[in-house]
């Protein structure tokens, strides 16, 4: 008996959660989906671009004594860590990219013979 009770309790509660809409309802969430899809403006128009008077005035970027020491110690610590490499390499040494395949290389070949020895295991 409380079997067929609880079916009929779930039925009913299934059929009041499926509400006809009215056609009037119906028409009115048609027109607020149309209106709200109007609104959406995707491809209407294109920022323009600036004016060429605007960048003909521009001026350089003014850099203090501080800015250009900085910006030229950068320079020659990149030169110095080229010249470094350059060195390196026609002296027989191998560079980072050398190094960082072989690294790439080992790893996977560990990662194998771990998974290998995982399923000796098994």
């Amino acid at each position: 008996r409380s079997e067929q009770m609880l079916d009929r309790v779930r039925t009913l509660s299934a059929n009041h959660t499926k509400t006809a809409k009215s056609t009037k309802t119906q028409e009115r969430l048609n027109t607020i989906v149309k209106d709200s899809d109007a609104q959406l403006k995707f491809d209407s128009y294109k920022a323009r671009p600036v004016p060429k008077k605007i960048m003909e005035n521009v001026s350089p970027i003014k850099l203090n004594a501080a800015a250009i020491l900085r910006e030229d110690a950068l320079y020659t610590k990149k030169e110095e860590e080229e010249l470094k490499k350059i060195v390196g390499v026609l002296s027989g040494e191998g560079t980072d990219d050398d190094f960082q395949t072989w690294k790439k290389q080992r790893d996977e070949e560990l990662r194998l013979e771990e998974a290998r020895k995982e399923q000796g295991r098994r």
